[in-house]
């Protein structure tokens, strides 16, 4: 029912859990979500799985510069969903997982496995790391180089290495397996 989903939901919020609801069309798998983010007033961003979808709407990709008098390329760098949620603490739901091309659950599966996204922005090498694991790194080089912590993250931005807002929360919904729709790994389970 909805009130438990809405109660999965706010355990898994409540755990920093990520989530994934399976069931049946139409049980309210999304609406709890929605419904938790609006009541928290935490910017929720939503995306339809579909095996047309590629890691450009996740991750990014060029597209033109609309405004072409300010730069002097005509093509400037878009962050996908999944990196501007992560940025900036949004809560992210991918819609009808399952149906997902296996390029982006292999992307997902990699995030859940090692707690980091991976990715090339501009042509340089960006990684997306957990709070915790952040943070960690940043001590470690304040430790180690008797630094500020202003400076330790100026020095792992310049290699290209940021926090995941620790707001992101990452929810999935998916139908039971059947026709057209992916076997998930152990991991996005």
């Amino acid at each position: 029912t909805t009130v438990e989903n809405i109660k999965k939901t706010a355990e898994a919020i409540t755990m920093n859990d990520t989530l994934l609801f399976v069931g049946p069309p139409a049980i309210g798998k999304s609406s709890s979500i929605k419904y938790l983010a609006s009541r928290t007033q935490t910017p929720h961003l939503s995306l339809s799985m579909n095996p047309e979808v590629t890691q450009y709407e996740l991750v990014g990709g060029y597209v033109p510069n609309e405004d072409r008098q300010k730069e002097s390329s005509t093509l400037v760098w878009k962050e996908g969903i999944l990196v501007k949620a992560m940025k900036q603490g949004f809560w992210l739901t991918l819609e009808e997982l399952n149906l997902a091309p296996t390029e982006i659950l292999e992307l997902l599966n990699y995030y859940l496995v090692h707690g980091s996204l991976v990715y090339s922005e501009n042509g340089k090498y960006q990684q997306l790391i957990k709070p915790q694991d952040y943070d960690q790194r940043v001590a470690e080089l304040i430790h180690q180089k008797g630094i500020s912590k202003d400076k330790a993250c100026e020095l792992l931005a310049e290699k290209g290495i940021f926090r995941i807002d620790p707001g992101f929360k990452l929810f999935a919904t998916m139908n039971k397996e059947g026709a057209g729709r992916n076997k998930l790994s152990d991991a996005l389970m």
